[in-house]
């Protein structure tokens, strides 16, 4: 699922959007009206398809004409969906056991369709994209799994992404919004993005808890659900944390890590180890807070140097390893710290290597100082480090300290937290100049974890991993050495990627753009050549059989570069004389004619 920082880039995505429809038409209510939607199918919903036409085809006419495909179906590109066809009004999106339509219900549907849409506003929420298009329709768009926004050009959706199948580009356009000056695509690389509609923001389903919005109510949603879970002595914290997302909106594979690193416990703490201690449980919250936070603070410093042209999201490689510098734990070999931090470092794996369990875990609160000062909302440090008075703990108004007081929990106050962490609490930022910390990777279920606290065998959960694999394993290493998306939000689903050669760079919005010359398509395949030859071989196999299936479908408007050889002066030759062998034609040349093709393709 998009994590913390990939929902804060989606969102501000289309309020860059936004505030492009201001600067350039002076309200958003003078901004440009949606035109029409596009969508791929997936591949049950193309053999219903030709099921209806084949029956039509023969009489069987039920009243179903069967979605407006045409010879876009069967080359598995982008449908236009219509809002008069039945057909595509029954189409859905999201997760099996609840899908939900991809368009907006008869009863909600504006006087004049699609032409009443407008991008009016963007309401962020964590997991979610909520747009307001008319004074009474909203959309909200659920972050499943892989589900990442852009917006893009005329030239490159039209002559660009819908000019490649699915199957090539390597992501599903589930919903794309054609706004005439820009369109905006929910894309995805399963295909499964969840779509809710309605015409009051009080009508959409339950959204997402914000820690920073409000913290005193997301303490009370975190420990209604406390109170009700049911804590696991097999499981680690982390993993519960993960499958928990409407109370932990946004925290996924690596940012689970961050948080965990902010807070100070191991990564492989059991389940009801962490919920039972009111310090631990205080500590993750406040992370929390921070990782939030931080994640608000620095959206548009990632954001600007991705934006091409202003509108669409690409980037660079090295714009791709940059984004490690925005982490703390997760895919790095050492992490900036603190002296007492090492201190404390050096002292747990030390007990850990002698099969003794740390009593106190590493700890830093400078990391959370944000949290523990905010200006508004409650403050758990009182549950964090050890206080002297426990009848004002049970007099404080926060939901959290009320817990713990029922459960009687404020013994744990303060609890595996060093006393060097408190003189003083907080320390300046220069601090972290002047140590580092060796990291760990930690196999836990088959997930590669990071921390800076060495796994403890007695709770049997996670094992550390070789030297050799951590460094396969690496950001940097996965980056430059991995065909597929790596972490973050510049490495995510369907990123459009720049490509310079000499003094040109243009933007790739997917593999095969058929509005580049093949050169720059042959520079990315040659770099996964280095990688994984059986990938860049598998990528060029599908893509010569798809432009098959082009020149089948489209004989008249394939034109085929003329690849012969030159005629020399010899021209009074015998030609009855031996067949000339036939030569193997290059890889140049192959990429040649199917950039014709494509050519041709566009200009139909």
């Amino acid at each position: 699922m998009p994590e913390i920082q990939e929902g804060e880039i989606s969102n501000a995505t289309v309020s860059n959007a936004i505030a492009h429809i201001k600067q350039e038409y002076g309200s958003v209510e003078n901004g440009p009206r949606c035109i029409t939607a596009y969508g791929d199918l997936t591949e049950a919903e193309k053999e219903a398809d030709a099921k209806i036409k084949r029956a039509n085809a023969k009489g069987y006419v039920n009243g179903d004409e069967g979605l407006p495909s045409g010879t876009n179906a069967q080359l598995g590109l982008p449908i236009e969906l219509k809002l008069n066809n039945k057909s595509v009004r029954a189409l859905q999106r999201g997760m099996t056991s609840r899908q939900t339509p991809i368009l907006f219900g008869t009863e909600l549907e504006p006087p004049g369709g699609y032409t009443d849409l407008q991008l009016l506003e963007v309401i962020t929420s964590p997991r979610n994209v909520i747009v307001k298009l008319h004074p009474r329709l909203y959309l909200q768009v659920q972050l499943l799994t892989a589900t990442a926004v852009n917006v893009y050009t005329q030239d490159a959706f039209h002559n660009g992404l819908m000019r490649v199948s699915r199957q090539i580009r390597k992501f599903s356009i589930t919903l794309a919004l054609d706004f005439g000056a820009f369109v905006l695509a929910f894309v995805s690389s399963d295909g499964i993005t969840q779509f809710h509609w309605a015409s009051r923001m009080e009508d959409l389903p339950a959204k997402h808890a914000d820690p920073v919005r409000d913290f005193g109510a997301y303490l009370s949603r975190f420990v209604a659900w406390l109170s009700v879970h049911s804590p696991s002595t097999k499981r680690a914290a982390q993993e519960v944390i993960r499958g928990a997302g409407e109370i932990f909106p946004g925290i996924g594979m690596y940012t689970v890590n961050e948080l965990f690193a902010r807070a100070g416990l191991p990564i492989d703490l059991p389940d009801h180890l962490l919920w039972s201690c009111i310090c631990c449980v205080a500590r993750l919250l406040e992370a929390l807070w921070t990782v939030h936070a931080v994640a608000s603070e620095r959206v548009q410093t990632l954001l600007s140097p991705m934006l091409a042209g202003g509108l669409t999201l690409g980037v660079t490689v090295p714009q791709r390893v940059e984004y490690a510098q925005s982490l703390l734990v997760y895919g790095k070999h050492q992490m900036k710290s603190t002296s007492r931090m090492r201190e404390q470092c050096d002292e747990y794996n030390e007990c850990i290597s002698k099969s003794e369990t740390p009593v106190h875990h590493v700890f830093e609160p400078s990391l959370i100082a944000s949290a523990l000062q905010k200006p508004a909302g409650p403050n758990l440090s009182h549950l964090i480090f050890k206080s002297e008075d426990r009848d004002i703990l049970s007099g404080t108004s926060d939901p959290l300290t009320h817990y713990a007081h029922s459960k009687g929990l404020l013994h744990t106050c303060g609890q595996h937290v060093h006393p060097i962490t408190d003189k003083p609490r907080f320390l300046d930022i220069s601090s972290y100049k002047k140590s580092k910390v060796t990291t760990c990777m930690i196999l836990i279920k088959k997930k590669h974890m990071w921390s800076l606290m060495n796994p403890n065998q007695a709770w049997g959960i996670g094992s550390i991993e070789s030297s050799e694999d951590k460094a396969c394993m690496l950001f940097h290493s996965r980056v430059t050495n991995s065909v597929k998306e790596v972490i973050g939000p510049r490495d995510y689903v369907g990123m459009p990627r720049r490509i310079t050669m000499g003094r040109s760079t243009v933007l790739m919005v997917c593999n095969f753009d058929p509005r580049l010359p093949p050169r720059f398509m042959n520079q990315v395949l040659k770099q996964v050549r280095k990688i994984r030859p059986d990938t860049a071989a598998r990528w060029e196999k599908e893509h010569k059989a798809w432009l098959a299936l082009v020149e089948k479908a489209h004989p008249t408007l394939v034109e085929k570069p003329n690849c012969s050889a030159p005629q020399d002066n010899r021209q009074d030759e015998d030609a009855s004389g031996p067949a000339r062998k036939k030569q193997r034609m290059s890889a140049d040349k192959r990429m040649a004619m199917a950039y014709g093709i494509q050519q041709a393709l566009n200009r139909a």
